[in-house]
């Protein structure tokens, strides 16, 4: 190998090590921001979905560089959204349905299937 296709081989690596630390370093972090987020209490599903958003940034930085849909054919692309696109309507529809049930209050001890036999015995 001549030296100038050597120098631009070390030179092309380089910069795809440095790519690789950028992206190991963008995880990291998320994954700080992912621990610093379960500390904090949101409520209802907004802990849930900060939980998925913060993943979500982390896959995609896993998805773009390492598995390089950066330098991916068009067709590749495609597939690849798509399989998110169905990962989201998945996910989606369990929070659409527990969302949208009517929650009915129930007494104290209603799920309790000992709660008869708890109850005063017959005295006869």
């Amino acid at each position: 190998m001549s030296e100038a296709k050597k120098d631009h081989h070390d030179d092309h690596h380089d910069d795809h090590m440095k790519v690789y630390w950028l992206v190991f370093v963008g995880l990291l972090i998320g994954t700080v921001i992912t621990v610093l987020a379960s500390k904090i209490k949101l409520g209802g599903y907004m802990d849930v979905t900060l939980a998925l958003a913060i993943a979500i940034c982390k896959a995609s930085l896993v998805l773009i560089f390492f598995m390089h849909l950066r330098e991916a054919a068009r067709i590749v692309k495609l597939v690849a959204a798509g399989t998110f696109l169905w990962l989201i309507i998945l996910l989606a529809y369990p929070v659409v349905d527990i969302a949208s049930r009517y929650w009915v209050a129930v007494e104290p001890g209603w799920l309790n299937p000992h709660a008869e036999l708890s109850g005063p015995a017959d005295t006869e």
